[in-house]
């Protein structure tokens, strides 16, 4: 096996095996994925730095190690890459902002070292929206990240980049973050596999390394990480590796041992939720949704057609403000949170964010977390009756390119989008299937479930219970079997 096309389209699971066994080196595998990114980027500009030099050095570490019969981990030779946000050290880190443009950390982000340790490569740095806020990705310094089924249309954001390499095939694995769908809209929208583990499962030290006040951690909540990849195999390879206790004391390794095992099909319960409230959704991404269900069902696995009257999404969409608000917010000085509170209600409403909380106060600050944990409390009712809730990811598919000047702050202010004849707002409609998990801190993967007839990927969100991130995988991994809705994008023709 030297063909780079074989190479690059295998998983990390088949690429860490064959390099243990001596079936193909270290070096090899790096080559051929250097060789794609080299033939394929141009076209989809999925990284902001490519560290060729550091990788071809270290997967020579890497051979000469194993020549010595010493194996760094379960990942030993595997490359990599990590979005643009995680610290990296030796290789520069801007988080899409332009004042660093040339910041090289001193450290890793721990969840990289975790990778590292277990013998990963990095191939690079993928690309991101500043500050990863915005559901494309577009960056001041690096530009547009195009999708590789269509150059056309967005890969989603903020992981972007991430998804863009990995469906590619220019990387098996890519480490990214969600914070109100950042790693499930570019997994769908770019037909590949993505996670959003348990809030607080994968340590957050180092993620944000250019953030003011960056020894304060100023995101209390709805901020979770977790790999994209092209297969669930590879999801759970990369988050066994990353999860567990780091310098928070909120980390915690809780979901090891929850496997699902040897569980029948027909005991599996599945929740089926496609109605988030007064939103349109797109006819095709209703119907390979609902395909994907009625494949589930013939193969005998119980599904229950749920709702969510019991939840105002509306609600849901303020509360999701009002954190962003208090904890986000608050990197705004005094003054410009006045003239954002009193002058920037149109802007407000434009990028999704009329709901402040201003002033922000003690009380309000507990009173919010109450609701969020409330909320919480009415998703993990509906999942004590199930083992997993299925819905989807987007009321729509990627869509094309939506290009903007106006900005506020680091938000870009975007014309409407159409969904089903419907003129809706960017940035709630994009985020509408999504936030509730972010408040809630549920696991979270993406499945693709097939492509539209314009030859766009839709997928499905399955959810489960908070600290069952194993079992989810087991689940998802079985109804995937059944779906079979991965494809590699076409990006030969690009």
């Amino acid at each position: 096996m030297t063909a780079t096309t074989e190479i690059v389209h295998l998983s990390a699971v088949e690429l860490a095996e064959l390099i243990k066994s001596g079936k193909i080196s270290c070096l090899e595998v790096v080559m051929a994925f250097l060789n794609h990114i080299k033939i394929h980027n141009k076209a989809l500009n999925a990284f902001v730095t490519i560290d060729a030099k550091g990788a071809v050095h270290r997967a020579k570490q890497a051979d000469e190690a194993l020549a010595r019969g010493e194996i760094w981990g379960v990942m030993h030779g595997v490359p990599v890459t990590i979005k643009d946000q995680f610290a990296t050290k030796n290789i520069r880190t801007t988080a899409s902002l332009p004042q660093y443009y040339k910041y090289i950390p001193d450290d890793n982000a721990v969840a990289v070292s975790r990778w590292l340790d277990a013998g990963a490569i990095i191939l690079g740095k993928t690309n991101l929206p500043p500050m990863a806020m915005d559901y494309q990705t577009r960056s001041p310094i690096s530009g547009v990240t195009n999708n590789p089924w269509n150059i056309a249309y967005t890969s989603g954001g903020s992981s972007g980049g991430g998804a863009a390499a990995v469906a590619a095939g220019m990387s098996p694995l890519d480490l990214a973050s969600d914070l109100g769908g950042s790693i499930r809209l570019p997994a769908g929208f770019c037909g590949i596999f993505g996670m959003k583990a348990t809030e607080n499962s994968i340590p957050g030290e180092g993620a944000f390394p250019n953030w003011p006040d960056s020894g304060i951690n100023k995101i209390r909540h709805m901020l979770s990480y977790g790999p994209l990849a092209r297969s669930v195999g590879d999801l759970r390879l990369g988050l066994s590796v990353m999860a567990g206790l780091g310098n928070n004391p909120l980390a915690t390794s809780q979901f090891s041992g929850n496997k699902v095992g040897g569980k029948k099909r027909s005991d599996i319960s599945i929740a089926f939720i496609d109605d988030f409230g007064q939103m349109p959704i797109d006819p095709e991404v209703k119907h390979l949704t609902r395909r994907a269900i009625e494949k589930v069902e013939k193969e005998g696995i119980h599904v229950k057609y749920e709702n969510f009257h019991h939840i105002d999404f509306e609600s849901v969409r303020q509360l999701y403000e009002k954190i962003m608000d208090m904890e986000f917010g608050t990197n705004l000085k005094p003054l410009q949170r006045v003239r954002f509170y009193l002058l920037g209600k149109r802007k407000r409403k434009k990028i999704g964010m009329e709901n402040l909380a201003y002033p922000i106060t003690y009380k309000k600050y507990i009173r919010i977390l109450s609701e969020k944990e409330c909320l919480a409390t009415k998703l993990e009712i509906l999942l004590s009756k199930h083992d997993v809730l299925i819905c989807p990811i987007s009321p729509m598919t990627a869509f094309k390119h939506h290009s903007t000047n106006k900005f506020h702050g680091i938000i870009p202010i975007y014309d409407p989008l159409t969904v089903d004849g419907n003129k809706v707002n960017y940035w709630k409609t994009m985020g509408h299937f999504t936030i509730l998990f972010n408040l809630t801190g549920n696991p979270v993967v993406v499945v693709p479930v097939g492509v539209t007839g314009k030859g766009l990927p839709v997928g499905v969100q399955i959810v489960a219970k908070k600290w069952q991130d194993m079992k989810l995988l087991d689940i998802a991994e079985e109804l995937n079997k059944i779906i079979d809705g991965f494809r590699r994008p076409p990006v030969d023709s690009l």
